[in-house]
């Protein structure tokens, strides 16, 4: 498939950074489409610690592995504002470029909800530790095995254990249960169906 084909930006580099090729989508995306000439490294792409991060961790990967994804890197648009994005890249010798050398193909994939779900996570962090009691989800299998996708931080003073070790194993958490809240804890159980979850605040 053409590199201008891809819907997302598309970069061809040099192990030294060089610039190879790159696709009509990037270009126009960070103010370079009236000037593709002038991107000549890929130092150009990135903000100050995502080209640290480029030659110090994701090259050295993709030479010990040949690929790297996932990896969140920030691109610096050429009139200063920062886009974050996920880079997916590979690293392939290359009998086709004239010097027959080892190119990287590195895609990004533009990310523009990140910063916003980060604050939306954090405050819904700093919430859960100021109620005034324990929040949990609490999930029942098949197997009737039972597991907690979610717990917050007052598990620790509550029950004396850490957010870690009740995620990994349920019943820890309910052979704390006070002989007065079990109860309450078995109505709970029997008024959901087995696969459903429950989401209380006790």
């Amino acid at each position: 498939m053409p590199l201008d084909r891809v819907p997302a930006g598309v970069v061809v580099v040099t192990d030294r950074g060089e610039v190879v090729q790159v696709n009509r989508w990037l270009l126009r995306s960070m103010g370079w489409a009236d000037d593709a000439g002038c991107l000549v490294s890929v130092d150009q792409l990135f903000n100050p610690a995502s080209r640290l991060l480029f030659h110090s961790y994701l090259m050295p990967l993709l030479q010990l592995h040949g690929e790297v994804a996932g990896l969140s890197l920030v691109l610096r648009h050429r009139d200063g504002e920062d886009v974050d994005v996920l880079v997916r890249a590979s690293r392939t010798h290359s009998p086709d470029h004239p010097d027959h050398e080892t190119l990287v193909h590195v895609a990004l994939f533009p990310w523009k909800e990140r910063r916003r779900l980060e604050q939306q996570l954090l405050s819904a962090k700093r919430a859960a530790e100021q109620v005034p009691g324990l929040i949990f989800e609490l999930r029942r299998d098949s197997a009737g095995r039972y597991s907690f996708p979610y717990v917050s931080d007052a598990v620790r003073h509550l029950h004396g254990l850490t957010p870690h070790q009740v995620l990994g194993d349920a019943t820890l958490m309910f052979q704390t249960l006070a002989p007065e809240h079990r109860p309450r804890m078995r109505s709970e159980e029997h008024t959901s169906e087995l696969q459903s979850r429950l989401h209380l605040v006790c």
